[in-house]
């Protein structure tokens, strides 16, 4: 090999492809942590009848770190869906500087016996609440299937101008 040029002049571009690959992967994961692309400002959409302010800011300080490269949406999303009344949160990078939160709430439709309350989809979770709702009861796993008949019921019922209970 050392008396062959032709193959001399491969290793040597390849080494320096390899080289100019590893400085430019070192310039740009320096300048994505520079503060430069810091974070500085997060947009919540949505109604948010239940999710309050303070709420949020507890999640910006203790999960919100990095800069706009480096933020890490998965462990963020998975802080806000952690909140009560919180059904599914949507994340996303808005240039320069900010990100969109959006917020979509359980919609309470009954109590789900003494274990929580169940939305119109037929979810369980666990939130206080105050106002009057009819109690379902139903073996574990069965919210979703007694949510739909209520609903059907609900419909039946309009028609005579009454509501189950």
């Amino acid at each position: 090999m050392w008396d062959n040029p032709a193959a001399l002049n491969r290793a040597s571009d390849l080494l320096a492809a390899a080289a100019g690959l590893i400085v430019l992967y070192s310039v740009i994961r320096f300048a994505m942590v520079q503060p430069l692309f810091a974070l500085r400002e997060i947009r919540v959409a949505g109604s948010t009848a239940h999710v309050t302010l303070e709420q949020v800011e507890a999640i910006a300080q203790r999960d919100i770190h990095g800069t706009f490269f480096t933020l890490d949406l998965a462990r963020v999303r998975s802080s806000f869906e952690k909140l009560p009344w919180v059904r599914k949160v949507d994340i996303r990078r808005s240039w320069p500087d900010r990100i969109d939160v959006d917020i979509v709430e359980h919609q309470p439709l009954a109590r789900w016996g003494n274990v929580g309350l169940v939305n119109q989809q037929g979810e369980v979770f666990e939130a206080a609440y105050d106002a009057n709702l009819p109690v379902f009861v139903g073996p574990a796993g069965t919210s979703r299937e007694v949510a739909i008949q209520y609903e059907r019921l609900r419909g039946e019922f309009a028609a005579i101008g009454r509501e189950p209970v």
